[in-house]
């Protein structure tokens, strides 16, 4: 599993207080994804299926693409998993094929 810790300096405004955790892994090391929000130690390993025109999905997916590379494909394409969906914090694990995204936004400010 590789993780990715962006602190407040990675985003538009310093200021901002905004943290990003990112960690990406394979159904080989995790086959399914309450496995693998254990070890990532996510907020919960069970949530819900975001509905398909869930505004943050386009932000999430140029999140993840600017810092991981990884392109996301629409979101009922793949499994999704919805932690949280606050306004100060975001949380889900993604499933694409055989890629597993366990994505934490939030923000102190």
């Amino acid at each position: 599993m590789r993780r990715f810790s962006f602190d407040q300096y990675e985003f538009d405004s310093a200021s901002s207080e905004e943290a990003l955790e990112l960690a990406v892994s394979s159904v080989a090391q995790h086959p399914t994804l309450a496995e693998f929000l254990t070890d990532c130690g996510a907020s919960s390993r069970t949530g819900s299926r975001p509905p398909v025109d869930w505004a943050n999905w386009e932000w999430i997916g140029g999140t993840v693409r600017a810092r991981t590379g990884l392109e996301l494909p629409p979101i009922e394409k793949c499994e999704v998993l919805l932690l949280s969906d606050e306004s100060d914090d975001v949380e889900l694990a993604i499933r694409v094929d055989s890629v597993l995204l366990w994505y934490h936004w939030w923000t102190t400010a």
